[in-house]
């Protein structure tokens, strides 16, 4: 999968769970690099849905907001995670 798709995938993920943590900009684009703010919940299910749509685990000590802190992170930790070694 390219990093385009599964940047796709993870702004669906965060849009589906709450509309508010993908910051459109007054043109409808997404800037992926923009921090996104989770709280303890949030980040469970972020965790919970990336690992099911990608068939990855999470580390724990990957939880942190350079991992997880904008589309981008996650995306770029999913294509790690996802590359063929």
């Amino acid at each position: 999968m390219n990093k385009e798709k599964i940047q796709q995938r993870v702004t669906e993920i965060l849009r589906n769970m709450d509309k508010g943590l993908v910051c459109e900009e007054p043109d409808g684009s997404i800037d992926p690099d923009k921090s996104i703010e989770l709280d303890s919940l949030n980040v469970l299910k972020l965790i919970v849905a990336i690992e099911n749509k990608f068939d990855i685990e999470v580390d724990d000590g990957n939880l942190t907001t350079e991992v997880i802190g904008s589309i981008s992170k996650i995306t770029n930790y999913i294509l790690k995670k996802t590359s063929t070694p």
